[in-house]
């Protein structure tokens, strides 16, 4: 009857959380421990509940087998969901002044040292989905997402949208494809919903979905009351003569 180890944790609310163990096919009972408290299920899944919004936990777990008792496995941490943030709702990812804890993410979001303003940005890498924060919005359509990002390839595609559940990806719903054609260039993108499929309009979760070998890097990023003129971004000028070719998004 060998040391069991927590395998996963999954579809973690505000206050409970799936936690999976790994262990003996002779396993008669599994032990589970956070902060002390220890459960026990006769499985090697338990769903932890009473657990609080946005804080980090560390779970252990041990076996017995018959009257066998294994050691305890080596803690394995996890984080629950915050609690619906407020609108607007800005992060500019700078160190001691972002929520970025709060992401849901495939791929921990990482420190990228190229920034557009202050010293933090956060890269996204291809592959993975971005999910922010749970937001406290009525309809999604009645707001808009800004951003900063820097293409780390030339042609760099991706999409913004939005789900009900973050713990189900195949719920995801495209609001945009942006391609950011520009490598190793800040350009800014400007994000509305109207074209989210029938059925998301109530969704609380925005998110970033990027296909392999399509990593970004991401500062600046805010989610407010779309206002009655949509910003003119990325504004350029080429002049020809004595001619102005002026192109905006």
């Amino acid at each position: 009857c060998y040391t069991p180890f927590i395998s996963s944790v999954s579809g973690q609310t505000t206050t409970t959380a799936v936690i999976k163990a790994q262990g003996s096919a002779e396993a008669t009972e599994f032990q589970f421990t956070i902060n002390g408290e220890t459960r026990t299920s006769n499985t090697n899944t338990i769903t932890w509940t009473g657990l609080e919004a946005g804080n980090e936990y560390s779970v252990t777990v041990a076996a017995k087998c018959g009257e066998e008792q294994t050691a305890t496995s080596a803690p394995y941490k996890f984080r629950t969901r915050c609690n619906p943030l407020e609108l607007p709702y800005e992060d500019k990812f700078e160190a001691g002044n972002t929520s970025k804890e709060c992401w849901i993410t495939t791929t921990p979001l990482a420190t990228a040292d190229q920034t557009y303003a202050g010293t933090d940005a956060v890269l996204m890498n291809g592959g993975s989905s971005y999910i922010l924060p749970e937001l406290a919005m009525t309809d999604v359509r009645n707001y808009e997402l800004s951003f900063m990002v820097y293409g780390l390839s030339l042609n760099n595609q991706f999409n913004v949208g939005v789900l009900a559940d973050p713990s189900d990806v195949a719920s995801f719903s495209t609001a945009k494809v942006v391609n950011v054609k520009e490598k190793e260039l800040w350009r800014e993108v400007v994000v509305t919903f109207e074209d989210v499929v029938a059925g998301h309009e109530n969704d609380k979760f925005i998110a970033f979905n990027l296909p392999v070998g399509q990593s970004i890097i991401v500062d600046n990023l805010l989610v407010r009351q779309k206002p009655a003129c949509q910003k003119v971004t990325n504004l350029d000028v080429i002049v020809y003569g004595d001619e102005l070719d002026v192109t905006w998004e």
